[in-house]
């Protein structure tokens, strides 16, 4: 069984721990309430693999011929997800029951869209999203919209060009006035100062 967390991008590592602290809380409680503690053989969690606001729990289960006596794999992810919940302030958290062996890789529903206009197919994508989620038994849908950075292009003035200035210069410039800019390094015995 698996869970995976995506927070808004730029999210800290440490808001990402709570949620996945969250998560690893309801997969033991749905073993302390079936009462079968060999039911699960480790879990594994995974944070910020794909940057700081995104974490990953696998729950690995016992042998099929164990496991099925207790609880069914998707029995389980069905418990975890009830014990967990809703978490406010995610992008997407998705359980899934149907990970690793033959044939139980990746989703079982994948739909993919194109279009030149990013606002059309944007739209398009939570359209579709949201009328795939009302059809019994799909869970966890997710549109494959997850906003990044936000980008500044410069565009010089003829009168900026004719002063010599380019749009890289610029950028540069406005970087290194948010984020600093390193001018030295310097070694000190055996440590190297950044200045």
């Amino acid at each position: 069984a698996q869970a995976q967390a995506v927070l808004p991008y730029g999210s800290p590592v440490e808001k990402t721990e709570v949620v996945m602290k969250r998560l690893l809380d309801g997969a033991r409680k749905v073993i302390t309430d079936c009462g079968h503690p060999e039911l699960v053989t480790s879990i594994v969690a995974d944070v910020g693999r794909e940057g700081s606001h995104t974490g990953r729990m696998r729950v690995f289960l016992a042998d099929p011929d164990i496991r099925e006596q207790i609880m069914s794999t998707d029995e389980f992810t069905q418990a975890w997800r009830d014990t967990v919940g809703e978490i406010p302030g995610l992008e997407y958290l998705a359980f899934a029951s149907d990970i690793g062996g033959p044939g139980g890789r990746g989703a079982a529903l994948s739909v993919e869209l194109s279009h030149r206009d990013i606002a059309v197919l944007e739209s398009a994508s939570a359209d579709l999203a949201v009328t795939v989620s009302t059809y019994p038994r799909v869970k966890d849908v997710n549109d494959g919209f997850q906003p990044g950075k936000q980008q500044v292009d410069f565009t010089v003035t003829p009168e900026g060009k004719s002063l010599g200035l380019t749009a890289r210069e610029v950028a540069r410039q406005v970087r290194n006035a948010f984020y600093g800019a390193e001018v030295l390094r310097q070694q000190r015995g055996r440590d190297e100062i950044k200045v």
